[in-house]
């Protein structure tokens, strides 16, 4: 169960980061997902950001 502390874009991280962690996809996407967010500086803390 994602828990994102009451602010919605930690809760839609937090269901990405499960995602990844149960379908096997962790250790080979973490590095990009990271990328996409500090350096490409994609908003993935929306919901919809995430099902593009």
């Amino acid at each position: 169960m994602p828990i994102g502390l009451g602010r919605g874009a930690w809760e839609s991280i937090a269901r990405l980061y499960y995602t990844l962690e149960i379908t096997g996809d962790l250790v080979r996407l973490e590095a990009d997902v990271f990328r996409a967010i500090h350096t490409e500086k994609i908003n993935l803390f929306e919901a919809g950001a995430l099902s593009e």
